[in-house]
This record gives C-alpha cells, sequence and structure tokens, in this order.
C-alpha cells in the first residue's frame, strides 16, 4: 500500500466518523425535540399549582373557577340566557342551555390547558388552566367573543366555585 491509498483510507475514515457522529447528534437533538414538545409543562410538583381549573368567562366579565379535581355544577346566568356548567371526574363540559343551536353541549368535554367550549349567543367561553395561571385570570383580560375582532376587556370580577 502506497502514501496515496494510505492518505485515501485515513481521508474515507474521518468522513465516515464525523457522519457517524452528526448523525448522533440529530437523533439526540430530534428525540430532545419530540420529547419536549410532548412533555407537560415544568412546573413544581411538590406544591400544589398542578391543580388544574376550569375558567368560566361570562357576557358580563365575571369570571368563575371550578377546580377539576372535585366534582360539582354551576349555572351561569346573564341578560344573554343561562349555561350549566359541570366537572366529572377531572373534566368540565356544558350539560344544558337555554340557546336555540346547543352547539356548546355538543362540544363535549375538556380537561387539558388550552383546550376550550364556547357559546357564541351567550358570548360565554370555558377554558383549561393550571391553578397559578387561574390565579391570574383576575389581572389578564378577557376574550369578547361578540366583538368583530377579538381583543381583551379589563375586569376585576373572579368567582372561585368549590366544593
Amino acid at each position: 500500500m502506497n502514501d496515496v491509498q494510505r492518505g485515501q483510507r485515513g481521508i474515507r475514515e474521518y468522513i465516515a466518523t464525523f457522519v457517524a457522529i452528526l448523525f448522533i447528534v440529530v437523533a439526540l437533538l430530534g428525540g430532545g425535540y419530540y420529547l419536549f414538545l410532548n412533555s407537560e409543562p415544568h412546573r413544581d410538583l411538590n406544591t400544589d399549582t398542578h391543580s388544574l381549573y376550569a375558567i368560566i368567562h361570562a357576557s358580563d366579565g365575571s369570571v368563575t373557577q371550578m377546580p377539576l379535581d372535585v366534582d360539582g355544577s354551576t349555572t351561569i346566568s346573564t341578560d344573554l340566557g343561562f349555561n350549566t356548567i359541570s366537572v366529572e371526574a377531572g373534566k368540565v363540559h356544558i350539560q344544558d342551555a337555554d340557546c336555540d343551536n346547543h352547539d356548546c353541549i355538543h362540544q363535549g368535554e375538556i380537561s387539558h390547558p388550552g383546550e376550550q367550549i364556547v357559546c357564541l349567543p351567550h358570548k360565554l367561553w370555558i377554558e383549561i388552566q393550571y391553578l397559578d395561571d387561574a390565579y391570574k385570570a383576575d389581572e389578564n383580560s378577557h376574550m369578547d367573543i361578540g366583538a368583530t375582532h377579538s381583543h381583551m376587556l379589563d375586569t376585576n370580577q373572579t368567582d372561585v366555585v368549590s366544593r
């Protein structure tokens, strides 16, 4: 084997090693990204901030919070009508409403942060949040689903429904 052949073999080994390392790095980064996207938000599991709440926003600007770990129901009545919201087995749904189409009832149950139920005729919406986020509902604004464009309204009316 002459020097040229040894040099070409060395380059091939170098390229093969580089490609193998590159493949491993890409696989690790891809796996980490996949795990990050599919993981729960990073929260302190030693506190009660991991509790989920249903946050009910009514057309009059009031906000009602219902813990998902306690079964029960509440009725929200405004000038536009009423909605009875129930929590059962960690899931919330609209059990009854006097709107014409009952689309809000047909939307079914929700139980994960970011999920929502909306009753357009009553301008009422429900969202799921963690406890520490739910307490911020007092300070945060609310979606005006009756407006042409969604915008935020300030309110200081917050009720916590507990059993």
